[in-house]
């Protein structure tokens, strides 16, 4: 276990933030009466730092409860936290960038464990206290020690045998509550094989551990089994189908540019949740090297190649074999990996070959854009910019006017859109790294969802919107925005929606009326969009809209009503609507608003009808 104090005094730094942070979340929680317990992640606390992440088992009908309580706990602290959900863990990442680096944390939030027919733990039971974090001890040896000797997964026990040991509450839960699932004889067995630490006797245990927990299970609890099952196969189905949630970069720019540089920077910046970092050179790497196959080369594909400077034969060849290792690498590699929580960084990326076809064989550009339109692409490309003069000066293997034509290439390329970001090498490899570890992880919270403390902002922003338009006092405003809602009210009455919400609450533009068909439909002339695309759904919309079908399809859609426990009643009029009729001397006035383009001088733009 590594101490704090042998840190150096910014990792210190962030690490109290991440101790303190998590201690926060703790007290809410032990405040709030949530049953939870941390599994995993504790060991070295409180002297030493948090593991790479806290593994929180809770009680399922408290799980939506300690995720709002967390996200309010990091946004009172100025945390930017998003969600990877998957069937058996919601995976929550908060992050905060300091000039010393960036703090990170992750908290699995889990609700049972099971292994095949059977449920291990179905509701955490802490029975002992670290601080201010509730533990139980039979969930986390059945984390850390039976599931993976059940699953026969002990990768991680086999490099640390010293995991093997068990705290004295631990070998009193193990004493206690294994046998109903192992039988006596076997719990005994396990029991001192975890004492002596010896991972080869523990992996000639296990099968016997398998069978009679299969036996025991089918027999015993066969309803239960059943139940268990078919919840596991989904789980193993969802987990080989898993989304993809690390990034995958791409660093571009000539040779002598700084690229393989600052990506070995960024590997010991990235915060350390990422299981591992993963630098490619090029394409995935499913295919073997060309040269490779015909006997010239016995380089691997993971090594640099030396700049190329002639054409090969057979460019179109070329391309198809490059095109089946991109394809099916991008799937098979890097989908697998991002699943996995593996950063990939590509020291360049397909879109090279149309700058520097000569690297790759091939004899000019034409096919790579085509090319590089049908592969799949990486989350961010990102282009490192020197002056020729300095690139030649750091490393002359290309002459000074092919590393000006490639940099005019690429700048034409960012025009266009293709390059994310264009990053000028000024500053020390640390500095680079640095604004590329940025780039990585506002593209990481994009990927699982965008930041959850800021949809809570735009959805207040949103209430207080609507709620301006409200009649006085005692009026509420609910939102109908499906089961993802961070802000739920708490209350079954709503009254019928009156405004719809468009295009979401998230990214608020719209609000309609939803009372009157005819109001519908003419609300969206505040809506001027430029596109014809856009022009086209707006028409559309208003077809619908007009015809009645659209509504009951909107989400989320807003409703005022009553909070002092009276039943939901029709709303009153809006105090504008009411104002706006005394102006304009009408006695049916509806309203409809564009909240405008986000940004700083976005303002709201009102319509009356």
């Amino acid at each position: 276990m590594t101490s704090i104090t042998q840190w150096s005094r910014a990792e210190q730094r962030l690490e109290q933030e991440r101790i303190a942070l998590a201690e926060l979340i703790a007290e809410a929680w032990n405040a709030a009466g949530i049953n939870y317990a941390v599994l995993h992640g504790l060991e070295a606390y409180p002297s030493g730092p948090l593991g790479r992440d806290l593994d929180i088992l809770v009680e399922a009908s408290q799980r939506w409860q300690a995720l709002q309580l967390a996200v309010s706990t990091w946004r009172g602290k100025g945390w930017s936290v998003c969600r990877h959900r998957k069937p058996w863990v919601w995976q929550l990442f908060a992050f905060r960038r300091h000039s010393a680096g960036i703090s990170a944390l992750e908290i699995d939030l889990k609700t049972d464990f099971r292994w095949g027919p059977r449920f291990l733990v179905r509701v955490p039971q802490p029975a002992q206290w670290r601080g201010p974090f509730a533990v139980d001890p039979w969930a986390s040896v059945v984390k850390q020690i039976i599931l993976p000797v059940l699953s026969n997964r002990m990768e991680r026990l086999q490099e640390q045998p010293s995991k093997l040991s068990r705290d004295p509450g631990e070998q009193a839960a193990l004493h206690a509550r294994l046998p109903r699932f192992v039988g006596k004889s076997l719990s005994e067995e396990l029991v001192a094989v975890l004492e002596k630490t010896d991972i080869e006797q523990l992996r000639r245990l296990a099968p016997s551990l398998r069978r009679a927990f299969l036996r025991r299970s089918l027999l015993g609890r066969p309803l239960e089994c059943v139940r268990a099952s078919l919840a596991w196969v989904r789980d193993e189905g969802a987990e080989r189908m898993s989304l993809r949630c690390a990034p995958t970069f791409s660093v571009e720019g000539p040779d002598g540019v700084g690229k393989s540089t600052a990506l070995e920077q960024v590997g010991h910046q990235v915060p350390r949740f990422f299981t591992q970092i993963v630098i490619k050179h090029w394409r995935p790497g499913l295919l073997p090297r060309l040269g490779h196959l015909l006997g010239r080369s016995a380089d691997s594909a993971g090594v640099p190649m030396p700049p190329r400077r002639t054409a090969g034969k057979f460019g179109a060849l070329r391309l198809a074999y490059y095109g089946v290792d991109f394809i099916l690498g991008s799937y098979l590699l890097d989908g697998r990996d991002s699943s996995l929580l593996r950063l990939v960084l590509y020291d360049r990326w397909a879109m090279d070959m149309m700058v520097d076809p000569y690297r790759y064989g091939l004899r000019a550009s034409r096919g790579t854009r085509l090319f590089w339109k049908l592969v799949p692409k990486p989350d961010r490309a990102i282009l490192l910019f020197d002056s020729p003069d300095r690139i030649v000066a750091r490393k002359a293997e290309l002459e000074k006017d092919e590393i000006e034509r490639q940099l005019r290439e690429w700048l034409r390329l960012a025009r266009r859109g293709h390059v994310d970001a264009v990053i000028r090498v000024d500053a020390p490899p640390e500095e680079l790294a640095r604004r590329i570890t940025d780039l990585v992880i506002t593209s990481f919270i994009e990927k699982n969802g965008g930041d959850l403390t800021a949809r809570i902002r735009a959805e207040e922003r949103l209430r207080e919107m609507v709620a301006a338009l409200g009649g006085g006092g005692g009026v509420e405003l609910c939102f109908d925005g499906g089961k993802d809602r961070l802000l739920p009210s708490g209350r079954n009455d709503y009254s019928t929606p009156l405004i719809a919400v468009l295009p979401s609450a998230t990214k608020p533009r719209l609000l309609i009326p939803l009372h009157n068909r005819k109001a519908s439909a003419a609300a969206l002339r505040v809506y001027n969009p430029q596109k014809r695309l856009a022009r086209l759904a707006k028409r559309l919309l208003a077809a619908t809209l007009r015809l009645g079908l659209a509504q009951p399809l909107l989400r989320p859609r807003a409703s005022l009503f009553v909070p002092n426990g009276d039943a939901a009643v029709t709303p009153p009029d809006f105090a504008l609507q009411e104002h706006l009729r005394e102006v304009f001397g009408v006695k049916q006035l509806v309203t409809s608003i564009s909240l405008g383009t986000p940004g700083v001088h976005q303002k709201p733009l009102i319509q009356a009808m």
